[in-house]
């Protein structure tokens, strides 16, 4: 199961597209990250962005919010909304 930010269900199986938007986030520079790896493959991705990239309904929002989880089938998974 995938979920983005705010919680909402993403498609049950990634598609490449999906993958590598989340590779990218992975490496942009200015988003916290934490990685979970299994081999040579990324198997968990938490961001977190504490500069403002992703848009809110509160634009001065100055806390670390989470902004999305993504898991491989048949890892551990949790809907987690961003506060």
């Amino acid at each position: 199961m995938y979920y983005g930010a705010g919680g909402h269900d993403e498609a049950a199986v990634p598609g490449d597209e999906y993958r590598e938007t989340w590779r990218k986030m992975v490496v942009d520079s200015r988003v916290a990250v934490q990685v979970a790896v299994l081999d040579d493959d990324i198997v968990g991705v938490i961001t977190l962005d504490a500069n403002g990239l992703f848009p809110t309904i509160a634009p001065h929002e100055t806390r670390v919010r989470l902004v999305g989880i993504f898991v491989e089938p048949g890892r551990w998974s949790s809907g987690v909304a961003a506060p």
